[in-house]
């Protein structure tokens, strides 16, 4: 009698069990359609720099020379750094740009830097691309050489994963791009 029991029990969760088709799904991410870009000139004085950037960026200011370029779409937040050359500090902004770049170095997979020289704008410096599931992927500081160090590093509001993040990367690479290629210093040095 326990036999059959056991027999009945067994075949009615092998039936309740088979009623339905399962099939696991596989991880997916949302899809994320790049936003139409409108360009938009950073020009705000006492601030001696201007450029050119995606207008679904906001400015949100922190102080004079210090602000943040916020895409709440892309969930990206570039920091941006004014450093004004004043006696003897030339050398150590610079390095200490450098130094919080390559802080980035312990989890990155690797590194390409790029070496940015404009004679025509005076606009010289390095863009950093820091490969693997880092939190600051692109930074850059470029300077004229004798009075302006502008620092820039693009940061994600959320926890990277290169996989699930490229789309929004290769849209906000050719942001930091633009603002790069378009920089240039108000006042001539």
């Amino acid at each position: 009698m326990i036999k059959r029991l056991l027999a009945f029990f067994f075949m009615t969760i092998v039936m309740v069990s088979c009623s339905e088709d399962f099939q696991p799904k596989p991880k997916g991410y949302f899809r994320i359609e790049p936003l139409k870009k409108n360009e938009r000139k950073f020009d705000v004085p006492p601030l001696p720099l201007t450029f050119s950037f995606p207008d679904y960026f906001k400015i949100k200011w922190k102080d004079v020379n210090q602000f943040n370029l916020t895409s709440p779409y892309y969930s990206t937040t570039i920091h941006c750094t004014y450093m004004p050359v004043q006696k003897g500090n030339f050398e150590e902004n610079l390095t200490e740009s450098i130094k919080l770049t390559l802080g980035h170095i312990k989890r990155a997979a690797g590194m390409d830097e790029k070496i940015i020289e404009d004679f025509e704008k005076k606009k010289y410096g390095i863009r950093y691309k820091i490969l693997g599931e880092v939190a600051s992927p692109i930074q850059f500081v470029v300077t004229d050489s004798f009075n302006h160090i502008f620092r820039a590093s693009l940061y994600y509001d959320l926890t990277p994963n290169v996989d699930s993040l490229r789309p929004i990367y290769n849209e906000v690479e050719k942001d930091v791009e633009q603002i790069l290629s378009t920089l240039e210093w108000r006042d001539p040095s």
